[in-house]
């Protein structure tokens, strides 16, 4: 009887720490199960940070005017334009505009921006490429209207008695004098410095 007790002994024991056991495993392991919290008070999230904006000041740079300047770009004066055959005024005669036209291109070096065009027209008639990559080549001049608004002229070789082949269409464009071939480009007119010495 008292070899039983005896071993009855160590398996109540076992019994009564078992429960004490599980409570210390489940605390000691709870640990690691902590609800997480709000994002916004971790603290391996990164806070926000406002947006700044800077000025930056920028030199404003001026773009080039499409209306030629008082010097062209052979370093002339830019010729006065006539004012009888201004646009805003009334047609004219056509003989009367091809007479302002003709004196204002007249012994005058004539360069169309972007296009080769650089000749001087001179008052003998003769027609001389102003630059060597110019594609109109030396000959006569002559002045015919054009099939456009009444103060258009077309400026051409001249052959064939009098036939007049065009190269530049000329206009006016508020105070520019302007091409029509292809689009719309600025005409420089200055005086020529090459006109009073051909044939001499």
């Amino acid at each position: 009887m008292h070899h039983a007790r005896i071993n009855r002994r160590p398996g109540a024991i076992l019994l009564l720490l078992a429960p004490v056991s599980a409570a210390i495993l489940f605390a000691a392991c709870g640990t690691d199960f902590v609800e997480p919290g709000p994002v916004a008070t971790r603290s391996n999230t990164p806070v926000s940070q406002p947006t700044v904006f800077r000025v930056i000041a920028v030199t404003p740079v001026a773009t080039p005017s499409p209306i030629p300047t008082a010097v062209g770009p052979d370093g002339g004066v830019q010729r006065q334009f006539p004012p009888e055959i201004h646009p805003a005024r009334a047609a004219l005669p056509a003989d009367d505009v091809l007479g302002s036209w003709t004196e204002y291109l007249v012994d005058s070096r004539l360069i169309v921006e972007g296009r080769r065009i650089d000749v001087h027209v001179c008052s003998d008639g003769s027609l001389v490429p102003g630059s060597p990559s110019a594609i109109v080549s030396a000959g006569t001049w002559g002045l015919r209207p054009a099939s456009g608004e009444w103060y258009e002229v077309i400026l051409g070789r001249e052959f064939r008695a009098g036939r007049i082949s065009g190269f530049v269409t000329l206009s006016r464009i508020g105070e520019a004098t302007v091409a029509l071939n292809d689009g719309i480009a600025v005409v420089s007119v200055t005086d020529s410095d090459l006109c009073g010495q051909v044939g001499g």
